[in-house]
This record gives structure tokens, sequence and C-alpha cells, in this order.
């Protein structure tokens, strides 16, 4: 519009276009905006799955064995000392020269007399006697209701032969027991025979119920599988878990089998936790992202409608984004 000038003053002239040109911003449009913010979106939510699928994973995945190993190799423990242990008396024993001349002269009174002095000297046996070359069993009258498994496995022996060790023989249960060997040697190192010590299977009982607790139960088995004694009852409506363990210098395994361990509440209740997080993290990302979009769009609607209602009538409204 053009305006004369008054007392001499020079000519002023304003553009409409001038006065109201808004002026461009270097920002990101709404539409990359919005691009970015479900980006954004959806890598927190890809983040938060991968998360709850590794507690997930970590919760329902099996307990390991809760210290069974451990518990096992102890008793275990247990019975290899107390096997090791025989093993060093019989030996002794063994190398004797009253047991050596027993042997050279298959003296049989002498050889009972003998036996039940090794008895009181071994007060865990339940049987000690000799085997000879001619396979004669020279000991106390116990040894001579050995049944046929157990004189079938020390006429093994006596043969060099191997068998499952330390044997066990229970066919008849007032007798069972397990049977130590080792050779008896001369002084040129010539075998002369076989001492042979029984040790009832009570004992080994005993060792399996030291010290173990309610919801445990120890099984030991021989070299053919068979149990040789058991300790102990887990229920049958339960889950459990087991291991089995070798008993060292022996064809024995021992079994521990207990109860498995449950889910823990903790756990559980992390996990709740957890997803309820998530889930509004998500939720209030969401909203956060519409509302910041939604007053941002009516922020420029409102300033279009401002300029609109004080820009005159008969002047074109510009464009506030004009081609470069």
């Amino acid at each position: 519009m053009y305006q004369s000038p008054e007392h001499g003053d020079p000519a002023i002239s304003a553009s409409p276009k001038d006065s109201f040109t808004i002026p461009a911003q270097k920002t990101l449009s709404v539409k990359t905006r919005t691009y970015l913010g479900a980006v954004l979106v959806i890598a927190l939510f890809l983040t938060i799955s991968a998360i709850n699928l590794n507690l997930a994973r970590l919760y329902y995945q099996p307990q390991g064995d809760n210290n069974l190993s451990l518990r096992l190799q102890a008793k275990a423990q247990l019975i290899e000392n107390r096997l090791s242990y025989l093993h060093e008396l019989i030996g002794h024993i063994a190398r004797q020269p009253t047991t050596q001349d027993l042997l050279a002269l298959s003296d049989i009174a002498s050889a009972q007399r003998w036996a039940l002095q090794i008895r009181r000297f071994l007060p865990r046996a339940s049987g000690v006697a000799l085997l000879d070359g001619s396979g004669n069993i020279l000991g106390e009258p116990i040894s001579q209701q050995l049944g046929p498994r157990c004189l079938s496995d020390l006429g093994q022996l006596s043969l060099g032969n191997h068998v499952k060790s330390p044997p066990v023989h229970q066919g008849d249960p007032q007798l069972a027991h397990f049977d130590l060997t080792t050779p008896v040697l001369d002084e040129a190192d010539n075998t002369l025979g076989l001492l042979f010590v029984s040790i009832g299977l009570d004992k080994l009982q005993a060792l399996l119920r030291d010290n173990s607790h309610n919801g445990q139960q120890f099984t030991l088995r021989d070299g053919h599988g068979d149990v040789i004694t058991q300790w102990g009852h887990v229920a049958t409506d339960i889950t459990t878990h087991s291991a089995s363990l070798p008993i060292r210098h022996s064809n024995w395994q021992l079994q521990l089998t207990e109860a498995a361990p449950s889910h823990t509440s903790p756990g559980f209740i992390s996990l709740v936790i957890f997803n309820i997080s998530a889930f509004l993290l998500i939720v209030g990302s969401l909203a956060l992202l519409i509302r910041r979009h939604t007053r941002r769009i009516e922020a420029i609607f409102s300033k279009y409608a401002t300029i609109s209602s004080n820009w005159p009538p008969d002047v074109p409204m510009p464009n506030p984004h004009p081609p470069a």
C-alpha cells in the first residue's frame, strides 16, 4: 500500500509479504520426527523383549544340581577312606611272618587261633581266612560257611583272574558281607596264597547314615549293578534329580537322589515386576511421543490461526515455506 508523503518526508513503501514472512527454521519435519520416535519405541520394545526372554530362560531352566555333586563326593570320600584304611590293615597282616608261615605249613588248628586273634585286631571284620595255593581255606569256622558265589570269587582270585572288586556276597542275609583280599608273598616275592577279610554290610550302611538328612537317598551298588546297601527315602510323588560317582580303587558306584529344587518365589516376583515395569515404560513412551507431536501440531495451527485472523482481507497470504 502507498502513503503520500507529508511535511516533505520521503515516501515509505511497506510490503505485506516482507512484514509477515515466517522465517524458515532448520528443524526436522513432523514426518521425520514421527519415524524416529517409532524407531525408538520399536528398539525399546525389542530390548525389553530380549531381556524378558533371558530372565524367563534363567528362571525356567534347570536349577543345576544344587550342590548335589559336592554332597555326593563328600559321602563317597568317607567310603573311599574306609576302604583304603582296611586295605592298609590287611596289607600289614599279609606281610607278617606268622601269616606266611601258616600258608607254608597249612596248619588248620593254628590258622583258626590266628584268625580269632586277627578278628580282635579287626573288630569290624566278620571273618578272616587264608586261601593256600591248593584251594584250602584256613581260618575260623565261619569261613567254612561261605556261599558258592563267594567260593567262586575266591577261586578266581587265587588263579589271578579279575573279579568285580571288592566282591559282595548277600546269599545269606545274616552273613551278607564284602571281601577285601590281598596276596601273601614270601621273602622272594613268590605268592604263597591269599588273605581275605569279610566285612559286614551294616558297616557300610552306617557310613551312609552318618550326616545324612531327610529327603536324601544314598544307594551303593557293586560292580554288577546290584544294590549293596541303601539309606534314606525320597517321596515318589515329587520331581527328583540324582547323580552317581564311582568309588576309587573299586568297581562300586554311589548314587545320591534328592528332591529337585523348585523355582524360587523371589525369582518369579522379579520377573513379574520387570514385565509390569516394561509395559508401563512402553505405554508411557508412546503417550509422551503422541502428546508431544499433538502439542506441536496444535501450536502450528494456533500460530496460523493468529496470523490469519490479523491478515488484511485484500492481501494474499504468503507461502510459509517458499521454494529454494
